[in-house]
């Protein structure tokens, strides 16, 4: 069987594996080649996130930390509904880690959140800088891409043969360039103190903390809470 993804090729459903409020991902299989892909297609009226997802994904270089792309079709031009074929990452994603260590009350090996840390740190700075650290590469006249929706749900996890599974940053649909963030975008409960307050600021720090964010709930299974007396004040959901 084909260990890549053939245009050519047929592709069955083979489960369902989320739903949101946005769209939906399906496992599809390659009839010939037997290639696992993701199908992501929107649910709601409209395909703006998915639209946006497939943009961004499309103009960025190849980078392991973050999800592949392989194609998008539009299936409704006059509302941008469509499909999004990305790659499948057979671990899943990091919520369901964490759920599984919950459920059991044991604590996720500090190891694995050092190891989650560094890859997801590696993922945001390509992103924010252009900077490949595997190919040791810098990418010349670089925008900055804030991604501005980093949480468990959307760090999937993929066996590569290594101690831990790699760490891949997905979930585009409210990313843009730095120089294009006009409208907030982030998860309520995953948003960085400066965007709680009366006049958010968008920037590269908003990213940044949520990636401490992340970390903190793998440690602690809680959410970071911003204690700073102004922050109540000025925070308007």
């Amino acid at each position: 069987m084909s260990a890549y993804w053939d245009d050519g090729d047929q592709y069955f459903r083979v489960k369902k594996l989320g739903e949101g409020g946005e769209g939906r991902a399906v496992l599809h299989q390659g009839r010939r080649s037997g290639f696992l892909v993701v199908v992501k297609d929107t649910i709601s009226s409209h395909g703006t996130y998915l639209a946006n997802e497939a943009r961004m994904l499309r103009e960025l270089p190849k980078y392991d930390r973050i999800i592949r792309t392989f194609a998008y079709y539009r299936t409704a031009p006059t509302t941008g509904k469509g499909q999004l074929f990305l790659e499948y990452c057979d671990v899943g994603d990091l919520q369901s880690v964490i759920s599984r260590f919950t459920s059991t009350r044991d604590r996720i090996p500090s190891a694995f959140i050092n190891h989650v840390f560094i890859q997801l740190s590696e993922a945001v700075a390509f992103l924010h800088t252009g900077w490949d650290r595997q190919r040791r590469t810098h990418y010349d006249h670089w925008t900055a891409v804030l991604h501005r929706d980093i949480k468990p749900m959307n760090i999937l996890l993929r066996w590569s043969g290594t101690a831990y599974p790699d760490v891949v940053l997905a979930d585009f649909g409210c990313a843009c360039r730095e120089r294009e963030a006009v409208e907030l975008a982030v998860t309520p409960g995953w948003r960085a103190p400066e965007l709680r307050r009366k006049h958010p600021v968008i920037c590269r720090q908003n990213d940044i903390w949520s990636i401490g964010a992340v970390i903190q709930y793998l440690a602690t299974y809680h959410l970071a809470e911003i204690s700073h007396p102004d922050f109540p004040r000025m925070y308007h959901p």
